[in-house]
């Protein structure tokens, strides 16, 4: 234990340096080095605090795994190192044999080179390479059959320590890359806009929002209450299996997503072996389970066995696989074909020209072969006397020569670029992520399980066994027997699939933690999706046979039903949810403060009116915050003449509102009420405008009628309509550009704003509701509030 102490300690140190190098080299970039001048930030504070912060820490040591592993490879192959010499070794005939072969082939190719030259012929002179080849081929014989076995070992040992000193480089230039640009520049970003005085400008001043385009896993992710409580969850010795709820878009798939990439792992445990799987809309549960096996099998692969191979997950995958190398082999082959037949074409046009140039008709051979040596060995030995009168044929000569030289060159060129691609994929390619150590025939034989398993779940096997014999009587009497067995496994049934899937996980759980993997993480997604509730309960009772592994981690998105059945366990409703999960996370939308950090952790100079503006448009879902900042940011960038506040809202709410009243004009088209919608449709399909009076006016003309009116689906669409209406018309009235900055703390200290956010929240699931917040809204800050209509007679 205080040898693993002491391992974290230097671990962190080594990173700590590095993140305060990476942190001076984003502070320095121009983005952030302006932002800092203007607003006359210490560097050295920035960097001194953020190299401290726990959060950065944690995500940077999480994510110098390969570099570790890497470094690890070079550390166990430092204990393996083989002495350079053996006392008391004495050559025998082998050994002098090669001795003498591995000397005397450079030797002799040294005094050929220096006693003959080789600028007579152009065959003649490639002869000096291959005297070369040969010298290096015998010395690699000497080397290896005329010295000690010892020094072999020594020069394959250094070798591989080269190739891991090359890994570990290349996943430590990777991992600073990684860091730097998915790691480091979120937090400081965040932190100038801390350090940074609140400002209340009514005129957006966005330098740059591209960070808000950024759609990737390894996208910052927000600290929130709901995280927190999530991250407790998975901390837990032996969480079970739990279930993740909230509404559409607060971020269920984005935070499974980061789990999977072990986000939410302590820095000083290894990874978590993770697997995902989709829920389908229309589902077989055997079928699905057979999904779950197979993804399992490949993700053991991939973790327990890295030098094996992955299997296809399907067979469009395994015949894309086959395209791929029979297209890069046709592209290397056409190449080579095409550089062929033009170094062809051009040596051929080169030696007319030489043939013309030299004067070679009617001339004997001899002459020939004197006249082209003479020219090759002036170009070579003597060029500047060789070109120094200037004739005509001279420059034939010349042009010749240098087409010879690219007829020549072209090819020496690809076959030399060839062995360097192939030199450097050895050296700095995929292999090295897989680092190569060695793994226990625990191992190997999991990996044999897994592949045996996955060929289960996919192919159902025919096995045949069989003997035969014969009676010889020398060609008067024969008798022969044979007999056949053939044998076909049945399919597996529910039960025995999942007592199969459960027993992989418990082997590979034994096998692979701790040292490998800190356990195993499924995640189901998409369960929330599921229409009718029913379906997801009768989904959950089928698959949870599988649950109740000791280290696994089942991670199920589920819908509000499910968080409510979970809730009312014991008085006295039991069902599916209540029995199959240990615990179920809801993850609210976000908070004012929340929204605020989402946007400084990827745009600068979004003042206060404008983050209020994103956070009441969006009603707190991350989803809906990042589609109107990337709204605002496209609006900001399209005008030249200034983007204010007034003018930024309205854009906003009249781009959403002909969206809206395009989606209401269809649903109400294939509304099967008695009630006639054609006045209705007279308001959804008027063109929408920018005035707050003519949103009130539509709204007032949607509206339903009184309480006595029937429940009917036209009469939800009504109200749905006007909420709305209403809703866009108080964004468009509150957020001008008149808007004092003591309006917007009040707004946030009376939790007005958040009212208003809750009151887009709440469309969804009663738009009556979302009238009354909007109503109090408008009430408390002096608007005129539209009175619903009273009940008909």
């Amino acid at each position: 234990m205080p040898e693993d102490t002491g391992w974290r300690t230097h671990l962190r140190s080594k990173v700590r340096e590095e993140l305060v190098k990476i942190l001076g080299e984003v502070a320095w970039q121009p983005e952030f080095a302006t932002e800092i001048a203007e607003e006359r930030l210490d560097v050295r504070r920035l960097v001194r605090e953020l190299s401290t912060d726990p959060r950065l820490m944690d995500r940077s040591v999480l994510a110098y795994e390969p570099v570790l592993e890497a470094e690890k490879a070079m550390s166990s192959l430092a204990g393996q190192r083989p002495p350079l010499r053996v006392r008391g070794w004495r050559p025998n005939r082998r050994n002098v044999g090669a001795v003498v072969v591995g000397l005397a082939v450079p030797i002799a190719s040294a005094w050929m080179m220096g006693k003959f030259s080789f600028f007579n012929g152009t065959i003649a002179s490639l002869l000096p390479l291959a005297l070369i080849g040969a010298s290096f081929a015998a010395l690699g014989f000497l080397v290896r059959n005329g010295l000690p076995e010892c020094v072999w070992e020594r020069l394959t040992w250094e070798a591989r320590r080269l190739r891991a000193w090359a890994a570990r480089k290349g996943e430590q230039l990777d991992w600073r890359q990684a860091v730097r640009d998915e790691v480091v520049t979120p937090y400081v970003r965040e932190w100038i806009n801390g350090a940074k005085e609140p400002t209340f400008d009514t005129v957006l001043t966005l330098r740059d929002g591209s960070a808000l385009l950024s759609q990737t896993r390894d996208s910052p992710l927000v600290q929130t209450r709901s995280i927190e409580a999530f991250r407790r969850e998975l901390s837990r010795p032996d969480p079970g299996a739990v279930g993740i709820a909230g509404p559409r878009g607060v971020g269920k798939t984005t935070l499974l997503e980061r789990t999977l990439d072990n986000a939410f792992t302590a820095a000083d445990q290894p990874p978590f072996l993770t697997v995902v799987a989709s829920a389908p809309a229309r589902y077989d549960p055997r079928e699905f389970i057979l999904h779950l096996y197979a993804v399992t099998c490949r993700a053991v692969l991939r973790t327990a066995g890295p030098d094996e191979r992955v299997p296809a997950e399907s067979e469009d995958e395994l015949v894309w696989r086959r395209l791929q190398r029979r297209a890069r082999t046709v592209a290397r082959l056409q190449r080579v074909c095409r550089v062929a037949v033009v170094s062809a074409l051009v040596w051929i046009i080169a030696g007319v020209i030489t043939f013309f140039a030299l004067d070679l008709v009617d001339v004997s051979r001899s002459v020939s072969v004197a006249r082209v040596n003479a020219m090759i060995d002036g170009l070579i030995s003597e060029p500047f006397d060789y070109l120094s009168p200037w004739h005509w044929d001279l420059a034939l000569q010349i042009l010749a020569t240098l087409m010879f030289g690219y007829a020549l060159g072209r090819p020496v060129w690809l076959i030399i670029r060839y062995i360097v691609d192939g030199c450097w994929a050895l050296l700095f390619g995929e292999w090295r992520r897989r680092v190569r150590r060695y793994y226990s025939l625990d191992h190997k034989a999991l990996c044999t399980l897994a592949r045996h398993d996955l060929r289960q779940v996919r192919f159902l096997q025919t096995r045949t066994e069989g003997w035969s014999g014969k009676l010889s009587t020398g060609g008067v009497f024969e008798m022969g027997l044979t007999r056949t067995i053939a044998r076909a496994e049945r399919p597996l049934t529910h039960p025995e699939i999942v007592d199969d899937y459960r027993r992989l996980l418990e082997r590979v759980v034994s096998v692979l933690t701790p040292d490998d993997i800190s356990g195993v993480i499924v995640a189901i997604d998409e369960l929330d999706k599921l229409a009718d509730p029913a379906e997801a309960r009768e989904f959950i009772d089928e698959i949870k046979g599988v649950f109740g592994v000791s280290r696994c981690l089942f991670l199920v998105s589920v819908s509000e039903d499910a968080l409510t059945s979970f809730q009312r366990r014991g008085i006295p409703i039991r069902d599916a949810f209540d029995s199959a999960f240990t615990n179920v996370i809801r993850i609210d939308p976000f908070t004012l403060d929340d929204a605020r950090a989402w946007l400084a952790k990827r745009a600068f100079g979004i003042p206060e009116p404008f983050i209020h503006l994103c956070y009441c448009l969006s009603g707190g879902l991350p989803r809906e915050l990042r589609r109107v900042a990337v709204a605002m940011y496209d609006l900001h960038r399209d005008r030249k003449d200034g983007s204010d506040l007034a003018t930024i809202a309205s854009s906003l709410v009249v781009a959403d509102i002909t969206a809206k009243c395009r989606a209401f004009t269809s649903a109400a088209v294939q509304l099967d009420d008695e009630a006639d919608p054609s006045a209705f449709l007279a308001v959804v399909t008027t063109p929408a405008c920018d005035q707050a009076s003519w949103m009130i006016s539509q709204c007032t003309a949607a509206l339903p009628d009184g309480p006595g009116s029937p429940p009917t689906g036209l009469h939800r669409l009504r109200w749905e309509a006007a909420s709305y209406l209403y809703f866009s018309a108080t964004i468009v009235e509150f957020f001008t550009n008149e808007l004092p900055p003591e309006t917007m703390r009040a707004a946030k200290t009376n939790g007005s704003i958040t009212a208003l956010a809750s009151a887009r929240q709440q469309m969804s699931v009663d738009p009556r509701v979302s009238w009354e917040l909007i109503t109090g809204f408008r009430r408390q800050w002096g608007l005129d509030t539209v009175q619903e209509r009273p009940a008909s007679p």
